[in-house]
């Protein structure tokens, strides 16, 4: 699970484990930062997603540890979740960081200018698909099967732009 791994990331990071991540060993000697971590299920729901950083941001910071608000967004994974937080994140001045969200429509940095990911968007995955097909096995023509949603409807669009393009 990703979420696991981000949380035994931040652990290394703040013990100076440096067992996987070499550079780690010893930096919590040399590093005054510390990550805290809070935990948000919102149950794979773009509206909840909303919600509940909504409600996150709107945090005034305390002194107890519950009501901190985060300097960073780790997630949303779903591209439909991140295209409504992306914005609310970015006006708050929050960077929030995706692993899976490629949609194309996170890609204009005027609305979502604190918005990054580690994964590639729809649009360069859609235009290495076409030039692998035109280029190296010669197809002119082909079918895009997808899903009709956010993530599946976001690929159609690169990929019908991208074959565009190529023409």
């Amino acid at each position: 699970d990703h979420s696991a791994s981000a949380l035994l990331a931040m652990h290394h990071f703040n013990t100076g484990d440096g067992s996987i991540v070499p550079a780690f060993d010893g930096i919590n000697q040399r590093c005054d930062v510390r990550f805290t971590t809070e935990v948000i299920d919102t149950g794979s729901s773009e509206f909840t997603s909303l919600r509940r950083l909504a409600d996150v941001v709107a945090r005034k910071d305390s002194k107890e540890a519950a009501v901190i608000r985060p300097c960073a967004i780790l997630g949303n994974s779903l591209s439909a979740s991140s295209i409504l937080t992306a914005p609310l994140s970015s006006v708050q001045g929050l960077p929030q960081l995706s692993w899976f969200s490629s949609s194309s429509d996170l890609n204009d940095r005027r609305v979502n200018s604190h918005f990054a990911r580690v994964i590639l968007s729809t649009d360069v995955v859609s235009q290495l698909g076409v030039r692998y097909l035109v280029d190296v096995v010669g197809y002119t023509h082909c079918a895009v099967i997808y899903l009709n949603d956010n993530f599946g409807n976001s690929h159609l669009r690169s990929f019908v732009d991208a074959a565009v393009q190529s023409n």
